[in-house]
């Protein structure tokens, strides 16, 4: 058996620093403790990086757009080339090169490789953003792996065109303020994963900092949602309970060979496919 180790982890955007270090302790030292412990995939939640909010103006994400990407997102890909392993520290504003234009990007990096994603999907409240060009797919280790951050999970539509691309694993960082968002968000990553035959990780942003409209109140679970097909008959998808506060992580270790044999009975489905693409 080709096993595979998988760290959630919930990230408390009111938990107080006073520094950078601070910061960056928070997150090496729940990172560390995961891929020490055997870990080889490892994810944040949406909108981590407004936790700077606290030392800079929520309303100047240029500042934190020039840490995250210039001093914190290095280490995260030397991190991910020490543990050969795949880290999702959430995301942050990216502040487009050559215009003042803000993104939301996936802090994301595979064995040393940097991987671009940029959210999709906007929400309303989401007005000052600039949508991503498309959802971010790529290789590492041999599997095929999508990166859908929060509302990008929750179109059918992407999944259809997903299914050409074929993941054995979909990321699903998120930030949802309310019980409704949180059942959005999972009850729609575990669709994606029956629709899309693969495996689908959730690891939501909580805690509560008024101060900061762009993430003010936050809820949600781990999740870890598996194909339905007869393969993975022995495995129950996973939920934590909600929380709306505090440090928490979901830790599993799958069956990969169970993985890539579901994609087998994938082809199947393309006569099909081909009247909907």
């Amino acid at each position: 058996m080709t096993s595979l180790s998988v760290a959630l982890h919930t990230f408390d955007i009111a938990h107080p620093i006073k520094s950078v270090t601070d910061f960056e302790n928070d997150f090496f030292g729940m990172m560390e403790d995961s891929l020490l412990n055997g870990a080889r995939v490892v994810l944040f939640p949406e909108y981590s990086a407004y936790a700077l909010s606290q030392l800079v103006d929520y309303s100047t994400p240029e500042k934190i757009s020039n840490y995250i990407w210039t001093q914190f997102y290095p280490k995260i890909i030397a991190l991910s080339l020490k543990y050969s392993a795949l880290i999702e520290a959430g995301t942050a504003p990216f502040v487009r090169i050559g215009s003042k234009q803000l993104s939301n990007r996936a802090i994301l990096a595979a064995s040393g490789k940097e991987i671009f994603s940029e959210k999709y999907a906007l929400t309303p409240w989401e007005s000052t953003l600039v949508s991503g060009e498309k959802v971010a797919t790529f290789e590492w280790n041999g599997i095929r792996i999508a990166n859908l951050i929060c509302y990008d999970c929750e179109f059918p539509e992407v999944a259809v065109r997903l299914k050409k691309f074929n993941p054995h694993l979909v990321l699903v960082p998120s930030a949802t303020y309310d019980r409704a968002g949180v059942d959005r968000v999972c009850r729609s990553a575990s669709a994606r994963a029956v629709e899309l035959g693969a495996m689908v990780l959730v690891a939501p942003l909580v805690g509560t900092d008024l101060a900061n409209p762009v993430v003010d109140i936050n809820l949600g679970r781990c999740a870890i949602y598996f194909p339905a097909q007869e393969t993975f008959r022995h495995e129950t998808s996973l939920e934590t309970e909600i929380f709306t506060s505090g440090r928490h992580s979901l830790l599993k270790t799958i069956d990969l060979d169970h993985l890539i044999e579901v994609k087998k009975l994938d082809q199947e489905t393309k006569p099909f496919l081909k009247h909907l693409t």
